[in-house]
């Protein structure tokens, strides 16, 4: 695991970029390629990791899950939805999904949600799974949409599925629960728009992916590991994104030190036949400047 902050000469030495045991590492390399979709496919698709609201898992989605120590535990997502105010859980919100129109009910019905069960003295148990975190976006995005009489049904259905976390007077059977959680799973997602948009921010807020990609353009790192006419590519996967990067390129651009290789408005988008085969490229952005002197 590591970060972008690393970026620098000498990370070539450390992975033994140059396998001669005669010549040391060249100190340059010709370019350098950044992904910034976070998670890989694996991860994404894995309920281990709580990055996806199709199965029922741990609300973490930390990138490395591996170091102990309490300040990494305590970035998963269970603590943000659990311990952050409606402020601060607004403000992730604003920040890394603002194009949620729905940003300030969620904050509130997530904040809510905490509430209702200290007030049924069901312990402290909090938000603990993807399921349910999921839940409580798609029935707080549910309470805006108009009623008619075509899904009130379909609605009051839906409603059913608390009783997953807020059984109406008992605890249902484990052998029960089970059951209703393989339905949630099954059953198509409600409002599935929202839903990523909620579950990337919370991602994003967890791993400090901005702040990791904003380091790019605050230290001489990639500068001092590009040998001249080498270039650096980056892909970003959201237009929060694609400002700081297109922000950070043309601060580069501007020194006289770098030229911009990629068009500057629309940078370059996948084909049509690329996002056929992979639709998770569908909305990448990709741009790149070049060390010309």
């Amino acid at each position: 695991h590591g970060s972008f902050k690393e970026i620098s000469p000498s990370l070539l030495t450390q992975h033994h970029y140059s396998t001669s045991t005669i010549h040391p590492p060249p100190p340059k390399v010709h370019g350098i390629l950044l992904d910034c979709y976070g998670p890989n496919s694996f991860a994404l698709t894995s309920p281990d990791r709580g990055h996806t609201y199709l199965k029922q898992g741990p609300l973490d989605m930390r990138y490395d899950a591996t170091t102990p120590d309490k300040h990494n535990v305590a970035k998963r997502v269970r603590n943000i939805v659990n311990h952050h105010s409606y402020s601060e859980l607004l403000a992730i919100l604003q920040t890394h999904a603002p194009d949620e129109p729905y940003g300030d009910d969620i904050a509130a019905a997530i904040v809510q949600w905490r509430l209702d069960e200290k007030t049924k003295k069901r312990g402290p148990k909090g938000i603990r799974s993807t399921l349910e975190l999921r839940y409580i976006i798609e029935e707080a995005v549910d309470e805006l949409v108009p009623r008619s009489r075509n899904n009130l049904k379909q609605k009051q259905k839906f409603r059913q599925l608390k009783a997953i976390w807020r059984p109406p007077k008992k605890e249902a059977t484990m052998a029960r629960k089970k059951e209703m959680i393989r339905k949630f799973e099954e059953r198509k997602v409600k409002y599935g728009a929202h839903t990523e948009r909620v579950f990337r921010a919370l991602r994003m807020e967890a791993n400090g992916d901005l702040d990791h990609l904003g380091s790019i353009f605050e230290n001489d790192g990639v500068e001092q590991s590009l040998e001249t006419g080498g270039r650096l590519v980056v892909i970003t996967y959201h237009s929060i994104e694609d400002r700081l990067v297109r922000r950070g390129m043309e601060e580069m651009v501007d020194s006289g030190r770098y030229k911009m290789v990629t068009p500057e408005e629309d940078g370059i988008r996948p084909s049509k036949e690329e996002v056929e085969v992979n639709e998770r490229s569908k909305d990448a952005m990709l741009r790149a400047v070049e060390l010309v002197r």
